[in-house]
């Protein structure tokens, strides 16, 4: 995972989390490799290569923190950094269960130091990469940093304003941690469909956002299911009807069941005349 694409993915889990936080974590994968620690115990011919499969393996336990106490518990697990008490995948859902019963860093770190929260060896989860070039649209830039809303009581609400007019708010976000896109008249916020995520540079800018493009339906199969009268023949030819017997097949059944219901055997049945 590129260090732009970690900064993303932990804008999107981990709501809150700042960029100073993250680069922390990247601050962490980067000491790993150079102690000779590598993700999955598997080093690799470069060291930014080592790196990113950290950052891989590190996106994999906030997001497996997230699955399992919610979003809110996986941002403060990010924020540890900024205390010093960055931690191994391995360890992050104990963590986790730490600061929901209330834990701070300082509690966190002494466990770890006491051995009551010991990583899984080995625990990897797997990675969970954000959305690729091909799931999103371009790189939409941020016009404003903060959005206005309330007709007549205005106030500033956390969120951004691109430069497409889209407003984003920090409050209106789907389960993935993606942006529900609205537009903005007179201090209202009006939700239209789209989804939006954060687009960082290598260095923790955020400067854009990026559509996210909905998964690809079989326009065909939607059209013929509306319409057609024989559901075992989703084929992509509407209304067409399972093959029917020829004339040929069909006399030839009446011959043998006529045959049958006199007691006796059914007559031959007629051969193709080879002149014709």
């Amino acid at each position: 995972m590129k260090r732009a694409d970690f900064f993303a993915a932990l804008h999107t889990a981990a709501p809150g989390s700042t960029p100073e936080a993250v680069q922390k974590w990247i601050d962490f994968a980067a000491e790993c490799v150079s102690e000779g620690q590598y993700a999955n115990f598997t080093p690799s011919k470069d060291q930014e290569a080592d790196v990113e499969n950290w950052l891989d393996t590190l996106c994999g336990g906030v997001y497996a923190v997230r699955a399992e106490y919610g979003a809110e518990l996986a941002g403060k697990l990010v924020g540890l950094s900024l205390d010093n008490c960055c931690l191994y995948p391995g360890e992050m859902l104990q963590a986790a269960e730490c600061l929901r019963d209330g834990g701070t860093a300082e509690t966190i770190s002494g466990k770890i130091a006491s051995d009551e929260i010991e990583s899984e060896q080995p625990f990897f989860p797997v990675p969970v990469h954000p959305l690729t070039e091909q799931d999103c649209g371009p790189d939409i830039l941020i016009r404003e940093r903060a959005v206005p809303c309330g007709m007549w009581d205005q106030r500033m609400e956390p969120g951004y304003i691109l430069w497409n007019g889209t407003v984003l708010l920090e409050s209106e976000r789907d389960d993935s941690g993606c942006y529900k896109a609205g537009s903005g008249l007179d201090g209202m916020y009006l939700r239209t469909p789209e989804l939006y995520r954060p687009s960082y540079t290598d260095d923790g800018r955020l400067w854009a956002f990026r559509q996210v493009r909905p998964a690809p339906e079989n326009y065909l199969a939607t059209a013929e299911m509306s319409v057609e009268g024989n559901y075992n023949q989703i084929d992509g030819i509407i209304n067409n009807e399972a093959p029917k017997p020829s004339v040929l097949d069909t006399l030839r059944q009446c011959q043998e069941d006529a045959g049958k219901s006199q007691g006796g055997t059914a007559p031959p049945s007629p051969s193709r005349d080879p002149e014709r």
